[in-house]
């Protein structure tokens, strides 16, 4: 049995180099643009009809966009639709990377932390430029909340910058730990069940219905984690980005 960690190696496809620096085309880069492109293809197939009774293909995306809008009027309030495009594109990305990463001999781009915080830094970026763009100056009282008193401020401002910076950190750690955590599970669970298959035959024959049944019920847990991580990376952007908005 191959050691579990094995699936998360970022292996090269085209190796390349420029000016010294390595710009190789990796699987990891190779999985981004099998995501983007499948992603594409849903959207179009579902919304180029645009039919008064949708089929199934646009019914499943008017969902997607619905359960996104209702999500950012319940966080942001009817101000906060106008960003529905960019949140929109970062659940869809993170769902389908999560889900096609749990398709046997692929690769899960989640469970690499530089782009977990890459995603996790544009949301931080975002929210800062926003935040400087609508109150200008004014952005940092967020750093001195209202009512503290002012010999505590020497105190409390430096913990609310170091909370602040703290945000993409835990954002990119929580989506990278738990989908690698799920993925070394599935491993060890399934390369077990063949272990015992192949290594006593005889003495298993008739009871390997047992270990299919543990690998199908993990593999089903797995896709509910990999759909709540989603889930999760995104209304935590949608929190944070309600902080700098709506600033009290």
């Amino acid at each position: 049995m191959s050691s579990p960690l094995h699936q998360f190696e970022v292996g090269k496809i085209v190796d390349c180099s420029i000016g010294g620096i390595d710009v190789s085309f990796t699987k990891s880069s190779l999985y981004m643009v099998v995501v983007t492109g499948l992603i594409c293809l849903l959207l179009h197939l579902g919304t180029r009809e645009k039919r008064l009774v949708p089929s199934k293909k646009q019914s499943l995306c008017e969902m997607l966009f619905e359960f996104i809008e209702n999500m950012i009027s319940g966080q942001l309030g009817k101000d906060g639709l106008k960003y529905t495009p960019y949140i929109f594109a970062l659940f869809v990305f993170i769902l389908g990377a999560n889900v096609i990463g749990l398709t046997p001999y692929s690769f899960t781009i989640t469970s690499q932390i530089i782009v977990t915080f890459t995603l996790s830094m544009l949301v931080f970026l975002g929210m800062n430029i926003i935040g400087l763009s609508k109150h200008g100056l004014g952005f940092f009282r967020m750093f001195c909340p209202h009512g503290v008193p002012g010999f505590v401020l020497p105190i409390i401002v430096p913990v609310e910058f170091i909370s602040f910076l703290i945000k993409p950190i835990s954002l990119a750690i929580r989506l990278c730990a738990n989908m690698t955590a799920g993925h070394i599970i599935l491993k060890m669970i399934a390369g077990a069940s063949v272990f015992c298959a192949t290594s006593c035959p005889e003495l298993l024959k008739g009871t390997l219905v047992g270990p299919v049944l543990i690998n199908m019920l993990m593999l089903g847990f797995e896709l509910f984690v990999a759909i709540l991580q989603a889930y999760i990376f995104t209304i935590l952007s949608c929190i944070y980005l309600n902080g700098v908005i709506h600033m009290e």
